[in-house]
């Protein structure tokens, strides 16, 4: 892109100014050329870690340790890379750990026995019963509201013909006195109706408050249903929680080939943190003028052999 002359004579006049002044603005600036040096885009996972975190570290390092020359910037770097590798290292441990839990809470929760059964939990169960038995205080609730409202306002019978779910909770309730009249088949609600006012001398009247009474009756049998399922699945939670405790505590104890992985990658984080920081410490020493012996290189081999 082409600059204007404008432009030009302005860069000309901001470069004779010097630059930066200050020394907060030299202590900030001089790091510039540093700009995601040590391989920054290298060093940091694509979608997983921030760069600005990496870049923010090896600036507190170069600020902290303040290398000379390109030397001592790079074991600056070198350090950066195995402070950045160390925690890296706890990230993979902590996932670790938290994959083996959650294989062993899939495990316990999902296990099934040679029926299809499931082994150490009913909690699901429970929890879908409770919603039925929820579902079915709310219905019969409902149902007596409806069945209240409508006597009131003085329908007749023949209205509510169509409700037979009524009508069939009705007919069980007085099936053993029906029966000992020689009826014991299964009745429309008009005939159950008829069969009430003929054989049990039952009036319209007393049919209503049965109604109603028998949709109460469920409501209560339902909300004492529920209070019992609550109560097994909270015992059951507290069951399934304490089994579910003791797995955990196990699942932070490595396996053995996991704890060796965890070690080699440990050691060669270590080996690079400690080789750069002692190399960094022994070039400034030098330097500043002290006399350094030269690193010692060891070679170590062993052997089994007797002779």
């Amino acid at each position: 892109m082409a600059i204007s002359q404008k432009q030009k004579l302005a860069n000309k006049k901001n470069a004779r100014k010097g630059g930066v002044k200050t020394a907060a603005g030299k202590e900030i600036s001089k790091y510039n050329a540093l700009k995601h040096g040590l391989r920054a885009r290298d060093m940091v996972w694509p979608g997983k870690e921030d760069p600005a975190d990496f870049e923010a570290l090896l600036q507190e390092l170069m600020t902290h340790y303040q290398p000379l020359g390109i030397t001592e910037k790079i074991l600056v770097e070198e350090i950066a890379a195995a402070c950045w590798r160390r925690g890296r290292f706890y990230r993979f441990e902590t996932g670790l750990f938290i994959a083996r839990q959650n294989a062993l809470e899939d495990k316990f929760y999902n296990e099934r026995d040679w029926q299809g059964r499931q082994v150490n939990t009913c909690e699901e169960a429970l929890k879908e019963e409770i919603a039925a038995a929820e579902e079915n205080t709310q219905y019969w609730k409902k149902n007596r509201d409806d069945l209240t409202r409508i006597h009131k306002v003085g329908a007749s019978l023949e209205e509510i013909f169509p409700w037979e779910e009524n009508w069939i909770e009705l007919q069980g309730r007085v099936d053993d006195s029906l029966a000992q009249k020689g009826m014991d088949h299964e009745l429309s609600p008009p005939e159950l109706r008829q069969a009430l006012n003929d054989l049990l001398g039952w009036s319209d009247g007393q049919i209503w408050k049965m109604l109603i009474a028998l949709c109460k009756e469920k409501v209560a049998r339902y909300k004492k249903q529920m209070a019992q399922l609550k109560a097994a699945l909270q015992k059951e939670e507290q069951f399934n929680r304490l089994r579910l405790q003791i797995m955990s505590e196990l699942a932070y104890v490595p396996l053995k080939e996991e704890l060796e992985r965890l070690g080699r990658f440990q050691t060669m984080i270590d080996k690079q943190f400690y080789r750069a920081l002692h190399e960094l410490e022994r070039q400034q020493r030098i330097r500043l003028g002290d006399r350094v012996p030269p690193p010692l290189a060891l070679d170590m081999h062993m052997s089994t052999d007797n002779h």
